[in-house]
């Protein structure tokens, strides 16, 4: 994996450089400890699984791996935490074979999941926010409302590849697709340039409207996966936002998961919070 935290929980996530590594730990135990070779290993926490992760190639870079990654340490750090198998197991970047089954759900009542149903809670708006900035659309109230509907009755918090660093996307994922009549589109977006070729409806001020009953413009979510390449042995995870008209699929875009971005904007000293948003996820959560 190619980033890491600090502490348990939600935590503030950084991307494994040594720059980030150095400035973060302040270069002391228990993030580095001397091995059984009388050397220095760095140490971290896993942000999805909790779990102690080990540093490899920070500073001596290998033909192999030019850039330094994470992988589980698969046993508990002194100073870091312990190590627990059911977390390990579901996790997405120790295993990204999970997600060969999409179906793939975490037991009702996991801590992990029980977590992330309590951070979509309180960052509903957030998340919101997000999935706007990706799709270059406004999400009303109303259709935010809508989509959690769906994500709950999917159970999405139990999907396997839900996680801290990925929730916005893996909401987004978790939804049935929606009805797209009424959502205002950036006019700057490939998005909007794709919809004027349309002759079914129109787009009048951005706003996307009918000109015919019963015609049928959706949007929906597909195809999450992480690829590791093997020469940096970087994640990377993403998904593929699709627009359809009538069925017939016109527009596709791939989404790539920025997983510090989330936990930057939890974390930032002023955010701009929506409160009918959150009220919205007080209502169903």
């Amino acid at each position: 994996m190619n980033i890491f935290k600090l502490q348990h929980g939600i935590a503030t996530v950084y991307p494994i450089d040594v720059f980030a590594f150095e400035k973060n730990t302040g270069k002391k135990a228990p993030y580095y400890q001397i091995n059984k070779n009388g050397k220095y290993s760095q140490f971290a926490i896993c942000p999805a699984c909790d779990n102690p992760i080990q540093i490899h190639s920070l500073y001596k870079k290998f033909e192999n791996s030019p850039r330094p990654y994470g992988i589980h340490a698969g046993k508990a750090i002194e100073g870091i935490g312990h190590h627990n198998v059911e977390d390990y197991l579901s996790c997405i970047y120790a295993n990204p074979n999970l997600l060969q089954n999409r179906n793939a759900r975490v037991p009702n009542g996991n801590a992990k999941s029980l977590q992330n149903i309590e951070l979509l809670k309180e960052n509903f708006d957030r998340v919101v926010y997000i999935l706007e900035k990706e799709l270059e659309f406004r999400i009303s109230p109303s259709l935010a409302e809508k989509m959690l509907v769906s994500f709950l009755d999917m159970e999405g918090h139990l999907y396997v590849g839900t996680n801290f660093t990925n929730l916005p996307w893996m909401f987004a994922y978790q939804t049935v697709a929606q009805n797209m009549f009424g959502v205002f589109v950036k006019e700057t977006s490939a998005l909007y340039n794709i919809l004027l070729q349309q002759t079914k409806f129109c787009i009048k001020d951005g706003q996307i409207q009918k000109e015919k009953e019963f015609f049928k413009l959706d949007f929906y979510f597909i195809n999450h996966r992480i690829v590791r390449n093997n020469e940096t042995r970087e994640f990377e995870e993403s998904i593929d936002f699709i627009v359809a008209n009538n069925n017939l699929e016109i527009f596709n875009k791939k989404i790539v998961v920025d997983q510090t971005y989330f936990y930057n904007i939890i974390h930032a000293e002023k955010t701009y919070r929506r409160e009918e948003y959150l009220e919205i996820a007080r209502k169903y959560i």
